[in-house]
């Protein structure tokens, strides 16, 4: 596409010669959607099942920290770094490992917390919880242009 405007250029006037060169850089621009790290991509089957494990293990310890330095009275605690992790997964490997997040949420409602509600209650606490941070990465990446590596005023504002 580009040797057809180069070569019309030789030719053509002045004025008219950037005007073909410019839209023919701006079709080939246009060619390529742009992909971050909120769309959908399916990870390599080892890669996923180590990424997943990792990040379920690593949220069962947090989960039970965090449990273990509750408020008694009021059952809160000050940090959640738990939440913090989920994004950040979702954010770097993609919306792909929002089911890791589903079941890693469901081992902390049966294991930590002791499953004290109904089946029903507990699966779909679990999968709120997981749609939730899945939209919250689309969200940030689709819908207001966070790019990880780029650290500007944009970034920052996003995830406010």
């Amino acid at each position: 596409m580009k040797e057809d405007a180069l070569s019309r250029q030789a030719h053509a006037p002045p004025a008219r010669r950037t005007t073909e060169l410019r839209s023919a850089t701006r079709r080939d621009a246009v060619a390529e959607p742009r992909r971050g790290a909120g769309w959908f991509r399916a990870p390599a089957p080892a890669q996923y099942v180590v990424i997943g494990g990792v990040f379920t293990v690593a949220y069962l310890g947090l989960e039970w920290l965090r449990r273990v330095h509750e408020l008694e009275p009021l059952g809160i605690t000050l940090w959640n770094p738990v939440k913090a992790l989920s994004l950040a997964l979702l954010l770097l490997k993609g919306l792909a490992y929002a089911p890791v997040l589903f079941v890693a949420a469901l081992l902390v409602d049966v294991f930590i917390y002791g499953a004290a509600k109904s089946v029903t209650s507990t699966v779909a606490t679990s999968m709120v919880v997981a749609l939730g941070y899945s939209a919250l990465a689309a969200g940030l990446t689709r819908g207001q242009g966070f790019a990880l590596g780029k650290p500007n005023l944009r970034n920052v504002i996003a995830l406010l």
